[in-house]
């Protein structure tokens, strides 16, 4: 629950960070933290020595790349959608890491505080989008 409250905290950070450093409309600024993640996970194998977790991570993390890259390079109308969808998806790929493989350098409150975060990113990026689904604020600014 502490993972999941301090997950919340940071969310609210990351958020109110980016809107007052005034780079939400920012076509990179979104993707930029959605493509970290996947780092603190690299991190964790090579903190752990484990040369297979971070092959496994390396994997896994290629889509989240993808979609961080296509939403930084792209400023289309669907960049709100698809940012939300992979904020989303690296959320549900923090819930159900243990079943999918071991990395034996992550916290176990990792998950939790990962997956609240990135919840919480895709549904404010998700009501940004709801909120003017022709053009939403977010992104756009430069059409």
């Amino acid at each position: 629950m502490i993972a999941m409250i301090a997950g919340f905290a940071v969310a609210l950070v990351t958020v109110l960070g980016i809107k007052a450093g005034k780079t939400e409309n920012q076509p990179w600024a979104y993707p930029l933290v959605l493509a970290t993640y996947p780092l603190f996970y690299f991190a964790f194998a090579v903190y752990a020595g484990s040369i297979e977790a971070l092959l496994y991570e390396v994997l896994y993390a290629l889509p989240i790349f993808a979609v961080a890259c296509i939403a930084a390079i792209k400023n289309l109308r669907f960049t709100l959608l698809l940012l939300a969808i992979g904020y989303f998806a690296h959320g549900v790929y923090d819930i159900v890491h243990e079943h999918l493989f071991i990395n034996p350098g992550m916290p176990a409150w990792w998950p939790a505080f990962c997956g609240t975060i990135d919840i919480l990113i895709a549904a404010y990026l998700a009501f940004q989008l709801r909120q003017s689904p022709t053009r939403p604020a977010l992104l756009l600014a430069n059409d």
